[in-house]
């Protein structure tokens, strides 16, 4: 691989109350797809018929080239097959502007815009001789997998976080992003056996560059969200101030459209547009016994939001995924920080979850996401404990 990139930030502090700072990267990665080796063959113990069979009967498999070699749990050195191989390339770029003004001590207004950019240029051979089905002479084999993936989003947020008197601290914001992706993939063969598996060519590599490619599907899709926020912390003036509850929400806007342009390498017109708006509640009561033991309750609801999977061949829509969330904890450092004990005992109710699974068609598999009926639930148990046993030894264990 090659990895490279270059980072540059300023920042500018007029006064005291005003800061801004400005960032911008460039990266670059060049890697080569790792080469597959067989560990094993026909483990379970099948009829195996000549690698110049016409056909392979039921239960029964086709023998290997002389050319592969089984190499079990030994690392090949030097590749039985030989494939075209390409750096894949991912080309990435971006720039933020944080800035932040205080008015005066009780208040911070931050502004964050940002933008990114991602390039992405997949060449994929992993000597499909060694993946099954084992094919048969005069066939082709070797899976190229190409694809190309362009991403360029746009965000901007605006905070503001202060308290009010001693007792209320809270958050605040507006929230923007929008987003455009293209994709497509193709999926040539590079190499062809010869009559008895003895030997191999390399194919014409026309298919494999972009203009002439066959394309298994491509797709753009945009996004944009809206949201705006709040949270706040309220310490009443009881139990010495050991006690503090956090009341919260956000309201987001979510719009998303796409088309599905090729398939099989004909233009279509598959289209899908969602549009979703819901409010999400957050509530935390926690209790403080001591400077260093922290107990809490937490409620909270949120989303993923829906679309369409790129790699659908139809388009179809999902729905967003909802969760509810619920969690009562604690944590505590404990013997002048030299023990600490964490605890949490959560649960999840999650409606229209987002699956994957295979549809076959007539042409060519899919991967379909959809949303499953019913509610998942999750329940859960984490404990977490450390100790400082000296100041060159720390023992730590965990659950879950």
């Amino acid at each position: 691989y090659d990895r490279r990139g270059i980072r540059a930030q300023v920042r500018w502090t007029p006064t005291e109350a005003f800061t801004a700072t400005l960032a911008a990267d460039l990266g670059k990665d060049k890697n080569t797809p790792f080469y597959s080796q067989l560990l094993n063959f026909n483990p379970n113990g099948l009829t195996v018929v000549p690698f110049t069979a016409a056909s392979v009967p039921a239960a029964s498999i086709r023998g290997l080239s002389p050319l592969v070699q089984v190499a079990g749990e030994d690392r090949m050195t030097v590749a039985d097959i030989g494939v075209p191989q390409q750096w894949n390339v991912d080309d990435t770029r971006g720039a933020d502007l944080h800035m932040s003004y205080r008015p005066n001590d009780a208040l911070e207004i931050r502004s964050i815009t940002a933008y990114r950019e991602v390039d992405v240029d997949q060449w994929d051979n992993i000597a499909g001789a060694h993946r099954p089905p084992v094919v048969g002479p005069n066939a082709n084999f070797s899976r190229y997998s190409l694809a190309g993936f362009w991403q360029h989003q746009f965000s901007q947020e605006l905070q503001f976080v202060g308290s009010l008197g001693d007792r209320l601290d809270y958050v605040g914001g507006l929230y923007y992003f929008k987003e455009t992706v293209s994709d497509d993939a193709a999926t040539p063969t590079t190499n062809r056996w010869n009559a008895d598996g003895t030997g191999y060519t390399i194919l014409d590599p026309t298919p494999t560059i972009r203009g002439f490619r066959f394309i298994d599907r491509a797709s753009t899709a945009h996004s944009e969200s809206k949201a705006i926020y709040g949270q706040a912390t309220w310490t009443p003036d009881v139990l010495s101030d050991t006690l503090h509850l956090t009341v919260g929400g956000r309201y987001t806007w979510d719009d998303k459209d796409g088309v599905l342009s090729t398939v099989n390498n004909l233009p279509t017109n598959f289209t899908f547009a969602t549009s979703v708006d819901r409010f999400d509640p957050l509530v935390t009561l926690a209790y403080e016994p001591t400077e260093h033991v922290n107990l809490y309750a937490k409620y909270s609801t949120g989303y993923r939001a829906g679309g369409a999977s790129s790699r659908s061949l139809t388009y179809r829509s999902f729905d967003p995924e909802e969760v509810k969330a619920y969690e009562i904890g604690l944590k505590s450092d404990l013997f002048d920080n030299r023990v600490r004990l964490n605890a949490a005992l959560y649960a999840m109710d999650r409606t229209d979850s987002q699956i994957d699974f295979s549809l076959i068609t007539g042409t060519r598999n899919t991967l379909e996401t959809v949303n499953a009926p019913g509610t998942t639930k999750i329940r859960g148990l984490e404990l977490e404990g450390q100790f400082q046993a000296t100041s060159n030894l720390r023992l730590a264990a965990s659950y879950a």
